[in-house]
């Protein structure tokens, strides 16, 4: 059996920052506002805070156990606007790392057009450049051989919807580093990401970080996310010395 070198998983927040654009000019926004019978800032920012209160209370009932995962899936449709908007305001944070670092390669993963397109739009010259799922296969290919082949290209972001669909496309086997800016609540699709990059051929060790957004509950879901897709790509259901919780009750008479 080939040995693949470990990967290790963090956990990174970034400050909330409001995008380039007022939110409900972005494309996805205006399809969702088409059916709004009222469309005034304060009733899509009410219409917001609905949405992350529906989600604040669910995850805080349910806790992160496995239970919790499937009332998430189901809670994706109805929160869409809200989720976009919490990617957007992450995209910033996300581009000053990307930036700050400036590693030879980091493919970034997002759910949502908008903020690919945002993180993408960050960069003005040619390090970066994007994967879209309903996009030409042509462009698709040139945009990963222009990744993987120019060294001033270091950054490719790609929707989810790739790593799920056309896992085939994408060959990361040749980088260390991936950012999960936008975790999909089901985390086998986050899996099947990383398992582009962590595979065999792979010999040099790999980190694969995913990015809160600070003081929201997004953190906490994108760390909930990252342990239980952690357990799908490690093959392993136990939490690592460095990354186990304190149990909340200890029995003292236990064995």
């Amino acid at each position: 059996m080939v040995d693949i070198p470990a990967i290790k998983f963090e956990d990174v927040k970034v400050a909330s920052v409001e995008p380039r654009y007022k939110m409900w000019e972005y494309r996805g926004f205006q399809i969702w506002l088409t059916y709004a019978a009222d469309r005034r800032k304060e009733v899509f920012d009410r219409e917001m805070l609905k949405q992350q209160s529906l989600v604040e209370h669910l995850t805080h009932d349910l806790g992160v156990k496995n239970s919790s995962l499937k009332v998430l899936e189901g809670l994706v449709e109805p929160t869409t606007p809200w989720r976009r908007s919490v990617g957007l305001r992450k995209a910033r944070g996300i581009v000053e790392i990307l930036k700050t670092e400036n590693k030879p390669k980091v493919a970034v993963m997002c759910c949502h057009r908008a903020v690919m397109e945002e993180i993408r739009g960050e960069f003005t010259d040619r390090r970066a450049v994007c994967v879209y799922y309903n996009s030409n296969p042509r462009n698709k290919t040139r945009a990963i051989n222009r990744f993987l082949g120019e060294h001033e290209c270091n950054v490719l972001i790609f929707h989810r919807d790739v790593a799920e669909h056309e896992p085939g496309l994408l060959d990361f086997s040749t980088i260390q580093d991936m950012i999960i800016a936008e975790a999909d609540w089901r985390p086998e699709i986050n899996a099947a990401a990383i398992l582009r990059m962590h595979k065999r051929g792979q010999k040099l060790p790999q980190r694969v970080r995913f990015a809160g957004l600070d003081g929201s509950i997004d953190a906490k879901l994108q760390q909930t996310m990252k342990q239980h897709t952690r357990r799908i790509v490690t093959g392993f259901f136990d939490e690592p010395a460095d990354e186990k919780e304190t149990k909340e009750f200890v029995d003292p008479f236990a064995d």
